[in-house]
This record gives C-alpha cells, structure tokens and sequence, in this order.
C-alpha cells in the first residue's frame, strides 16, 4: 500500500471517530410477555416483593433504553394474582417513558379466587394511557380489590376498556381521579360497575375531566347493584368545556336493597351546550328510574331550560345560576379579583356547588366592587356598559348609565356580567427642579422635563425662549448650545384636565481654551553606549565565519577521501 492511500485510509478513520454520535434513543414499545412480572429481574426493571405484595416497575431500568412506550400483556401477572397488594411505576425525570398500554386482564380476575390488588398509582409523564379489558377486574368474595386509583396529571389521552374496574362480590373501589387535563376520554361499557354480594356498594362520586369536549358514557358504565345494602354513588359532576354528552342505558342506575344514593348531577353549561347548538343525548333508562336532582349551572336561566325540553324529560333538572363578574378595566390594572360563584334562592353563593337549594329564581349576589390603578388617572367607578367610559364620571349622564365606586355592594341578579372601568384624567403636574443645572457651549445636551399625568403636550410659555441652538422635543430640550450665558424661561404641561407651568434656569459655560503643552528638551547621547553596541554587532558576523571554516574544511576531507577511494 502507497504512502498516500495509508494517509487517506487514517483521515476517513479520524472523521469517522469525531463525527455526530448516532441517537442513543429510537423510539420503540417494549413488552412484557406473559407471566413476567412476578419475580425480580429483568436488569432493575421489575422489583417484586412476595413478603407485601409489592410490585414496583421502574422505567429507569437499562432494559428500557431505546423505548419510548411499554405494553404490559394480557395476564402478565397471573402467576402472583392472589399475593399482588399494590402496584407502582416509577417514570424517567428525563425522556420519560410517554405510552403505556395495560393488556386484557393484565391485573385482574373474573374467576376465584381473585386478586388481592389495593392500590395502582400510574407514572407521571405518560401522555397515552390504554387501559384493556378487565385489566384490573375483581371478582371474588374471599379477597378485597382496589380501594383507589390514581391517574397520572400529564394524561391527555385515556382509554379505559370494557369492565377495566368491575368489581363483584367484594367491592371496595372509593375514589377515582381522573386526569383533570385530559383532552381525550373514552370508556367502555361496565369500566366502573360494582356488584357488591353483601354489604354496600364504594365508589362515592364521580368528577369528569375539566377540558375534554365530547363525553361518551357507556352502558352500564357506573352501574351498582348492593341487593342487601345501599349503593354509593351519590354524586356526578361533567365539565363546562363538553359540546358533546351521551349517557347510554342503564350508565348511573342503582339497585339497593336498603337504599340508593345518587341525587345530583352537576353540569357547567357553556353557551355551546345551553343554547342547543351542542349535542346532549341521555338514555331514558340511564338513571335507572332514580331521578336524581340535575344542578346545571349557567349564565341564562331561560336560555338553559330549552336546552332541556323533550331531551332530559323525568329527570327533574334544577337550574342554579353559576355567576362571573369579569372586570374591564380599560388599560388600568384590577387590585382585586372576585372569583366566579354558584348562586342559589336567597342570595347564598360559595365557590364550589357543596350546598344545594331550589332553583336560582334570579336571587341576587352581592359582590364588594375592587378599587383599579391606572397611571395618570383616577378610578371613579365601574359601569355596566362599555359605552359609559367615555364620559367623565361625575357627569349626569354616566350616573345615568350606572356607574358604582369601588368599595360598593354590587347586586347581581342575571346570568354573567363585565363591569367597565370609569376614569377621569389627573391634572399634569411638573417635577423637574427648576434648577436644570449647567451646560457647555458646543456639546450636545438632551435635557427631559419629567412630568406626572398622562396624554401631555409640552410647550414655551409665551414670551419664553430657549438659549440658541435648543429647542423643545415633546417634553424634553435637545440641541447644541452655542452661547455662554444664564438663562431663564417656562415650560408648560397640558392636557384636557389642566395646564402646569414651572419657571427654569439653565446656565450655559463657554469652551475652556486649552493650556499649550512645553516642548521637552532631548537628553544627551551616551557615546559608552554606543561604542559597545558597536562592538556587539561583530559577535554574529564572528560566528558565522567559524561556522564558514568548518564547513571548509570538511568539504577538503571528504575530497581526499574520494581521492584515495
């Protein structure tokens, strides 16, 4: 091999070695087969302790690089159903493990002798969570099943399959969180019903996500049935941004042998859904009979009853208003806030619907009006209409359109309102000292007048002049003066509230003439000095004739050599 083709071969090897580093993460879904998770293992991925039934998944684990999702099997964990008590994953804090999929009766059992699973707490940082059919079942009499279960806050797409959370026989399932940030939420037909064999039903209420805007609730979905006890579920409560609510057949019904429970059902009505526009479907039969008392809360009472004709019939709606005051403050700042409140028959109000009452029937709601800042104007109140902020406060025709102060009670007796901030214009004032101190003649000054108002023009009072070579820019003097002298003058500060005049000084200096500089006398030369430098300079020449010589005389060997060669 050439020299030049061994130089080439080592730069492609050095490139090679100092390029980008390929991507330490593809994305991928890792699975756990079936029968997996009951022994500790798999590189610190699963930690299973047979002693308390813990069963701990950590997607920190180098099993999991180059994965961005992880499916867990059908059955994967039917080796140690009947000891499994709680289950756990702990997410990565950096390029978090995003989706997860839980399989057809991964945790669960629909035959003895059941699972004795308590608690699931999901990862945050999952985005998609898939939860199967019967992932979580319980049927048993013998074993307790899941008393909670906690949805991650950064799901924003949750799935939840046929009978994912059913319990029968011993039915121990309280609370459920759902994501109050999911965008998405789909759930299947028996997700959550309880059939308790004795005893009493669990699960106490039910709160859908804040943000999704299409609901669907399935058949079955919440169904309890306790024949030798009382049921539970006692309350509902569906978000203001749905546009979209189907509940199917038999979805919230409830059959007790002593009693039921469920008598209210919470709606946040937004324009969309209670003007009619949205789309609302309830199956006759999925309450069961019940009638439970409906709370929709809304802007408009009228508005909001033709929502309900023909559609909810039997179902006994009670309108209750839920009330904002938004605060337009006009281009000033609020120093106070009064959150929205849910209003009932007499006035009473509190910001969560915890205490119930007949229909509103346009009780009032008194709210103590903030005070607002605004620089360079003065609040005078707050008004009902925006076409009120063009006049000044005090005049008879803003107190005809219902201006009200700061500090007052306000009666509110509809549905939401904005109130609109009323201002009237603060007098300028000057703040500048009147001793605007010294300039030089020939440099450039820029001298600001400071004011305290708003919307104001600066001018000369008449007969006042600037010292030549300045003038008056807005609120502030520029310019280059030219002659050296005191001078005095006023300015002054308008707008539509009143005129402030203030008398300044300003004394400008003349150029300073500047102090010629001596010239300095040269020293005398020192000959010693230069003699020696003199001699110096010989040293290189001396070398440079040895090195001659020596380079002469061994030319003349080498030739004799040759010679005698």
């Amino acid at each position: 091999m050439s020299i030049r083709a061994i130089l080439a071969f080592a730069l492609c090897l050095f490139l090679i070695g100092f390029g980008p580093a390929p991507d330490a993460r593809a994305a991928g879904t890792y699975n756990f087969a079936y029968d997996t998770l009951c022994s500790s293992g798999l590189n610190g991925l699963v930690s299973f302790n047979a002693a308390t039934g813990a069963l701990v998944i950590d997607f920190n684990s180098p099993t999991l690089d180059g994965y961005d999702a992880v499916e867990i099997s059908s059955v994967a964990s039917s080796a140690c159903r009947s000891t499994l008590h709680s289950l756990s994953f702990v997410n990565r804090d950096t390029d978090p493990i995003t989706d997860l999929t839980i399989g057809f009766r991964a945790f669960g059992s629909a035959t003895g002798p059941g699972t004795s699973l308590a608690e699931v707490t999901f990862p945050e940082g999952l985005t998609n969570l898939a939860i199967g059919s019967e992932a979580f079942t319980h049927w048993s009499d013998t074993y307790p099943g899941l008393e909670t279960v906690n949805f991650p806050r950064s799901v924003t797409n949750l799935t939840i399959g046929l009978a994912a959370f059913e319990q029968v026989g011993t039915v121990t399932l309280a609370t459920v969180n759902f994501p109050q940030t999911a965008a998405t939420l789909t759930i299947d037909g028996n997700a959550f019903h309880q059939l308790a064999s004795t005893g009493s039903t669990a699960l106490t209420s039910v709160v859908f996500p804040s943000g999704i805007s299409s609901l669907t609730v399935g058949y079955h979905q919440f169904l309890q049935v306790a024949s030798q006890g009382s049921t539970t579920l006692a309350s509902v409560s569906f978000p203001g941004s749905l546009t979209t609510l189907n509940i199917g057949v038999d979805a919230f019904t409830q059959v007790g042998g002593v009693s039921t429970a469920l008598s209210q059902v919470i709606f946040r009505a937004t324009a969309s859904m209670g003007g009619g526009s949205g789309d609302l479907s309830i199956d006759a039969t999925a309450f069961g009979g019940l009638s439970p008392q409906w709370f929709w809360f809304g802007a408009d009472n009228t508005e909001l009853s033709a929502a309900w004709d023909g559609t909810a019939s039997g179902l006994n709606p009670t309108l209750a208003g839920y009330r904002e005051l938004t605060f337009d403050a006009t281009g000033g700042t609020t120093t106070g806030t009064v959150p929205g409140h849910y209003v009932y028959s007499g006035g009473s109000s509190a910001n969560t619907p915890t205490v119930f009452g007949a229909s509103n029937l346009g009780a009032p709601w008194e709210v103590t009006l903030p005070d607002a800042t605004r620089s360079g104007y003065t609040l005078e109140g707050w008004c009902e209409t925006a076409a009120c902020t063009g006049y000044a406060s005090k005049s008879v025709t803003a107190q005809g359109r219902g201006l009200r102060p700061a500090g007052s009670t306000y009666r509110m007796t509809g549905g939401n309102k904005t109130l609109y901030a009323v201002w009237s214009l603060n007098a300028p004032a000057i703040t500048s000292d009147p001793d605007l101190g010294s300039a030089t003649a020939g440099t450039a000054l820029t001298l600001p007048i400071t004011t305290t108002g708003a919307a104001i023009t600066c001018s000369l009072a008449s007969g006042s002049t600037l010292p030549a070579g300045l003038s008056l820019n807005g609120c502030t003097i520029t310019g280059t003066p030219t002659t050296a002298g005191q001078y005095s003058f006023t300015i002054e500060a308008t707008n539509t509230a009143g005129t402030a005049t203030r008398a300044f000084t300003l004394t400008v200096t003349a150029v300073p003439t500047p102090t010629p500089t001596p010239t300095p006398t040269p020293a005398p030369a020192d000959n010693t000095d230069l003699a020696r430098t003199g001699t110096d300079s010989t040293l290189p020449l001396l070398g440079m004739g040895i090195m001659a010589l020596g380079l002469g005389g061994g030319l003349v060997l080498i030739g004799r050599r040759r010679r005698h060669s």
